[in-house]
């Protein structure tokens, strides 16, 4: 475990500001605060003001390309993140064209476990990563299933599949781009683990205990604070893309419609 200055290499440093975005000394102090935890170190640094990020802030420059498709046939749809190491990879004709038999093959048979799709394409995955010369990673991926689905995906570098109930095909592509721009993690806030609040909610007193207020005060601002946070992550409480002036739960009211379920893949996200 690392636990003293000379462990903190240049490698976590790095890893810490690709995440980040803040200056390297920066990082350093955090991560020799935290004993080189990452995800600790980033708490510690929205705990002491030293940015404002949260989970949906994470930068990343890793390459690679999101597919998304739906089948009809077995009323799913599927998420396949492939990576790479160079935006020139992604151009090219093998890339693209690997990336379209993966997906293909698992909607076509039905597949939701990523071993079997890495066995199945491991010769020609081999083959591809010498012909390009650079790693090539199937990283993840996940099947919805549903009677009505829709999808967006953005620049082939986020895609979102919706299962929705009473909705129509335009409705739930603009539910899926809201979804690609605004980053939701719950469809409501009654989904949102308790776990992931109290981590919140223990951030946010340590900041409001370095702002010197009165009590009441401090406690209105963590009530303010967390009630933004909740909102934020809930789909369902965030102001429609298209028309602010209503909510998603407000949009969904008047057209008597549901959404049971929705993935989200962004590229390089949660590395």
């Amino acid at each position: 475990m690392l636990n003293n200055k000379k462990n903190i290499n240049v490698e976590i440093i790095k890893k810490l500001r690709k995440k980040t975005g803040i200056g390297i000394l920066t990082c350093k102090k955090a991560l020799i605060q935290t004993k080189g935890k990452i995800n600790e170190a980033i708490k510690y640094l929205r705990t002491t003001h030293m940015i404002k990020i949260n989970e949906n802030n994470i930068i990343s420059n890793l390459q690679g390309t999101i597919l998304a498709k739906i089948s009809e046939k077995y009323q799913s749809g599927v998420l396949i993140e492939l990576n790479c190491e160079s935006d020139f990879t992604t151009q090219t004709k093998e890339f693209k064209n690997f990336g379209k038999k993966l997906i293909k093959f698992t909607l076509q048979n039905n597949i939701n476990n990523i071993d079997i799709l890495k066995i199945k394409f491991k010769k020609e995955h081999i083959n591809i990563i010498n012909k390009i010369k650079e790693n090539i990673k199937i990283r993840r991926m996940q099947v919805l299933y549903g009677n009505t689905l829709g999808m967006y995906t953005h620049r082939n570098k986020i895609g979102v599949i919706v299962s929705a109930k009473n909705m129509s095909k335009k409705l739930i592509k603009q539910i899926a781009m809201h979804i690609a721009a605004n980053k939701p993690k719950y469809i409501d806030t009654s989904n949102i683990p308790l776990n992931i609040i109290n981590e919140e909610k223990k951030i946010q007193l340590n900041i409001a205990s370095q702002l010197n207020k009165q009590y009441n005060i401090s406690k209105k601002i963590v009530e303010g604070q967390m009630k933004k946070f909740i909102n934020n992550i809930s789909l369902l409480k965030q102001p429609f893309i298209l028309n602010t002036n209503k909510n998603i739960e407000q949009l969904l009211l008047e057209k008597n419609a549901k959404i049971n379920k929705f993935i989200r893949f962004e590229l390089g996200e949660n590395i």
